[in-house]
This record gives C-alpha cells, sequence and structure tokens, in this order.
C-alpha cells in the first residue's frame, strides 16, 4: 500500500494513495500572477526546468503511476520534456497534455527507482528555442503519485 511508504517533503502521511503536490512545492519554473501553476520555457530562458522533492519512507512498491495535470503552450507542436526521478528518465517527448487546457498525462515509476529518505522529481522543457512568457512553454498544476503501473 502507498500509503504505508510514501511521506511527503514535511514528514506528514498523505490522506489520499500517495504525495500529492501542486505548483507551490516546486523550485524552479516560473509563476505568473494571477496564473494558475508554474511554467517551464525554452532552453536560455532561464526557467527551463522545475523540481521537487518526496520522501520514501520503508518498503517500496514495483510500480507507481506519475499523474500530472498541466497543459502545451497554444504555440504549433507539442512542446517537448523531460520528466526524471532521481536523475532517471522516465518520460522524454511530447508533453502529452492538451493545448491551451488543463488535461492529465501519467508516467510509470519503478519502485526500484526511489530510494528510502528524499527523492527527487524533474521535469524540464527540452526545446531549443525561445523566450520567457511565450511558446515553447510547459505548465504544471498538479503532479501525484498513485498505485498501480498503468501508463497513459
Amino acid at each position: 500500500n502507498v500509503q504505508r511508504w510514501l511521506k511527503d517533503s514535511d514528514g506528514c502521511l498523505q490522506e489520499a494513495l500517495g504525495w500529492d503536490q501542486g505548483p507551490l512545492s516546486f523550485k524552479g519554473g516560473k509563476r505568473w500572477p494571477g496564473q494558475e501553476g508554474i511554467a517551464i520555457y525554452a532552453k536560455g530562458s532561464g526557467a527551463e526546468s522545475m523540481s521537487t522533492t518526496f520522501h520514501v519512507k520503508g518498503a517500496k512498491p514495483g510500480r507507481i503511476r506519475l499523474r500530472i495535470t498541466g497543459r502545451d503552450d497554444d504555440g504549433k507542436g507539442a512542446c517537448r520534456i523531460l520528466i526524471a526521478v532521481n536523475g532517471r528518465k522516465i518520460h522524454e517527448g511530447p508533453s502529452g497534455c492538451p493545448e491551451s487546457q488543463w488535461g492529465e498525462m501519467t508516467c510509470v515509476v519503478s519502485g526500484a527507482d526511489l530510494v528510502e529518505g528524499e527523492n527527487r522529481i524533474e521535469i524540464t522543457n527540452l526545446e531549443p528555442k525561445g523566450v520567457l512568457g511565450m511558446p515553447p512553454w510547459f505548465n504544471l498544476l498538479r503532479l501525484k503519485l498513485e498505485a498501480g503501473p498503468e501508463s497513459k
């Protein structure tokens, strides 16, 4: 059971299946006044990646889902992103979220990629050119760890 082994960065056991974080828990990226979420922009923008940490205590499951609520920019084509857990790539390619509206994507994380104690999730915009505030960007609203191996 994910509830037995997964604790958030503050050490509080979550009531839901797993750890659930909004954009305020992330470092990096860019938050705009009056806007929901946190955005990452193309390389060279100064806001090309964001990261957060969570703590694992005790036995780890075989696989878990990392569910991301986000949105892609309103520019042409999907923004390419990299998602890594403790430095191990779990997704590289189009964001998987809809353009200009919130939607979800899911990635599978192996329990073997987690360590007892602090773990780190980093999301990086892979687009080579762009400026802060303009496409290509990816916006994150929520990130959650859940039990189960399914991937979308």
